[in-house]
């Protein structure tokens, strides 16, 4: 697989000769494609998924409702507080350490919108 800033470089180059010479020449379509391509890749990882979980115990969370009420009999729905994670990144932070990190309760970097998404928001020119 090649290094995504050399992938990256030509289609930089021809960005820099536009700036500079003021014509987009014969790749521009073709770029606007493949960086389109290249970010709806991305986005496609990294959507919104709804977690539930209870005021007083913010330490566990449930993928549905139904799990919340079947593994809790004291709860009801009302109890239930939904929140979004992201899809990809929760996926990485539920993944094994393998005795090479240090656990720690919680989705912080999986919280939506993730880490990914907020700095693809901000390049487009709208703060999350």
């Amino acid at each position: 697989m090649s290094d995504l800033s050399s992938l990256l470089a030509p289609i930089r180059k021809r960005v820099e000769a536009y700036r500079d010479h003021g014509t987009p020449g014969l790749h521009a379509p073709q770029d606007r494609a493949q960086l389109l391509a290249a970010l709806d890749a991305v986005l496609a990882l990294h959507k919104p998924v709804t977690y539930w979980m209870t005021d007083e115990d913010a330490d566990i969370s449930y993928q549905t409702k139904q799990d919340a009420l079947e593994e809790r009999t004291d709860l009801t729905e009302a109890d239930l507080v939904p929140f979004e994670l992201c899809s990809h990144c929760k996926t990485i932070e539920e993944a094994p350490c393998e005795g090479q990190c240090v656990r720690e309760v919680g989705y912080r970097e999986s919280l939506w919108p993730c880490p990914t998404v907020t700095a693809v928001t901000a390049a487009l020119g709208e703060q999350a």
